[in-house]
């Protein structure tokens, strides 16, 4: 059981996630759509949508408002939940998200064991504030609460893999002979981090673990956790196999127990730590919420299954982890050498690993990840200009969309709801009209004046997008959970049916650009797949003086991610170039 300061206890001082007026969604719903459709689609479109307005929709919405009533916390988070769960894709390639850290951020002298043990000590400190009830409430900046329901699902958790739907290991927040799994050389340990009395051990004598971990000699076998990295469905079949042994399943529920797991991999010989962290299976149990990447270097990395938690407290959790890092590297601390963990495995499942692991690099060889550091300018000179910097980029990023592949299709947008009860993310489609009419006028070099007059525009509806769905009133959480009522009881609904499966929705749901930004100055990159078959994953970190990015693509796209890099850098400029122009801007050059 977690600590109910965090969840329950803060259910009466957060609002509840409301459930939408259904003419101000569908409303909407035809203004985004509207720039990604042609006129007689759109037509179409309009005349269904007011069919189910009339129809199916009010149907639906009173079971929606039902539902609501009925659930304890956010009538979003167990659709969105199960929406993870059910997924049959390998984790590391569908809905998990990884990030590197700024070389910057670590101490050049630090011994990757010393490394290690300092990230492991703060993360297991802030695991015990929180299981002690200690850690601060956060806030925002007018003093009104955050909801922090997910933090605790960080650790301690573990994604199971299960026939049709996955669950989700949630264990208690004990204090006492607390563990952290350690995966290196292919081999499994665990280190102990807290005492009998629930105190945490030193760091140094962690370190000393981890050295004596990093002194021996690595298995010739795959790894028991490339089973993890599996299709779901098949992932299952191989854990069922592997737990029907009472020794097998002593050691996966340690696992599964651990507050998080650490990895001790090779630096890739390309450099590109980013793929790495998200794609590599080859020392990790991809389905533990928190996994760090220490690199035999020293760069570091994390990945993170999605299932229960967010980018932002993600990165919250980890700044924390990462400040203030030293570079002590000697200590005089013993240590009995902890020893590795072996599983049963039977001829069958030991040829299943070998099959499992090829598997997986072939999985791994299926997305291509660049990023690049964009460094002309960041958010302090956009913010002079007076825009949002995220307006200013999402310009920029269809624009360059646009320059690209001469069409208009659907940007993903994702919008932190932390201000509602087990709020996680609505989405704002950043395609609208306003940005279309902006760029065509800027690709027709149009009057400068006209020109500025469309930007502002599109910045200010961009801004009011956002802000509309921060507060609960986007379009497609609400539509998912109509269409999940409806998918319960179909029964004489035929327009809805058609409403839900029509080509103009559909495409206003196909993420082209995937998009997150958490600007946080110790990313060095963030990735994750990108969400459909012909789509791309887009980071975006502005900070004060850059912006950090990073694109991935499957294997075979049109556009390969350094063609989306070069087009969005370039995007930038010519925007940048276009506000400097203006009266009141021109002493900024």
């Amino acid at each position: 059981m977690v600590n109910e300061r965090y969840t329950t206890d803060l259910q009466p001082k957060l609002p509840s996630l409301p459930v939408p007026e259904l003419a101000q969604t569908l409303t909407s719903l035809e203004i985004w759509a509207t720039p990604l459709l042609n006129q007689q689609t759109a037509e179409d479109f309009y005349h269904l949508v007011r069919q189910f307005s009339q129809t199916d929709g009010p149907i639906l919405q009173k079971r929606l408002i039902s539902l609501a009533r009925q659930t304890s916390g956010s009538w979003l988070a167990p659709i969105w939940e199960e929406s993870y769960l059910t997924s049959r894709q390998p984790l590391q390639n569908s809905t998990n998200f990884a990030f590197t850290v700024d070389p910057a951020v670590i101490p050049p002298a630090a011994s990757q064991s010393y490394l290690a043990a300092q990230i492991i000590d703060r993360l297991t400190g802030a695991y015990l504030s929180y299981a002690t009830g200690n850690q601060p409430l956060e806030t925002y900046r007018n003093g009104n609460l955050m909801d922090m329901s997910y933090y605790q699902n960080f650790f301690k958790a573990m994604r199971l893999a299960r026939l049709g739907k996955d669950s989700f290991y949630q264990g208690d927040s004990e204090i006492t002979n607390q563990q952290v799994a350690i995966i290196s050389g292919r081999q499994l340990y665990f280190v102990t981090v807290t005492d009998a009395d629930g105190r945490q051990l030193p760091a140094e004598k962690i370190a000393a673990d981890l050295t004596e971990i990093l002194t021996q000699p690595a298995s010739d076998s795959p790894f028991v956790g490339e089973f993890t990295g599996l299709p779901r469905d098949q992932a299952a079949q191989q854990l069922t196999a592997l737990l029907e042994d009472d020794h097998n399943r002593t050691i996966w529920h340690a696992v599964s127990d651990a507050l998080f797991t650490v990895s001790f991999e090779t630096a890739p010989a390309d450099h590109n730590y980013l793929r790495e962290t998200l794609l590599g299976v080859t020392n990790r149990f991809v389905d533990k919420p928190l996994q760090i990447v220490i690199y035999s270097d020293s760069h570091v990395g994390f990945a993170i299954e999605h299932s229960r938690v967010d980018g932002v407290p993600a990165l919250n959790l980890i700044q924390h982890a990462l400040t203030g890092l030293g570079d002590h590297s000697r200590w005089s601390m013993k240590t009995t050498p902890p020893k590795p963990v072996s599983f049963h495995l039977t001829p069958e499942l030991t040829s299943q690993l070998k099959l499992a692991a090829d598997q997986n690099q072939r999985v791994a060889g299926q997305i291509t990840i660049t990023t690049a550091a964009f460094d002309h300018f960041g958010k302090n000179q956009i913010k002079q200009f007076g825009v949002s910097p995220d307006a200013f980029f999402h310009i920029a990023l269809a624009l360059a969309m646009y320059r690209l592949t001469g069409t208009w299709q659907s940007i993903y947008e994702p919008v932190s709801m932390r201000n509602f009860y087990q709020g996680r993310t609505e989405d704002a489609r950043s395609v609208s009209l306003e940005k279309k009419r902006f760029i065509a006028a800027f690709e027709h070099q149009e009057d400068p004046r006209d020109l500025k007059q469309l930007f502002e525009t599109a910045a200010k509806a961009h801004t009011t997008r956002i802000r509309l769905a921060q507060q609960g009133f986007g379009v497609e959480r609400h539509l998912l959970g109509l269409e999940t009522v409806f998918n319960q009881n179909q029964n004489g609904l035929k327009i809805a049916k058609t409403f839900f499966a029509s080509p103009q929705l559909a495409k206003l749901r196909t993420d082209f650009l995937s998009t997150t930004s958490i600007p946080f100055p110790v990313i060095q990159g963030l990735s994750f797949a990108p969400t459909s078959p012909k789509g791309y994953g887009v980071y975006y970190g502005i900070l004060k003086d850059d912006i950090r990015l990073a694109v991935s693509s499957w294997q075979g796209a049109e556009f390969s991610p350094n063609q989306w890099l070069v087009a969005i850098g370039k995007a930038l400029d010519d925007l940048h170039e276009m506000v400097l122009s203006w009266p009141k801007n021109r002493n900024r050059l």
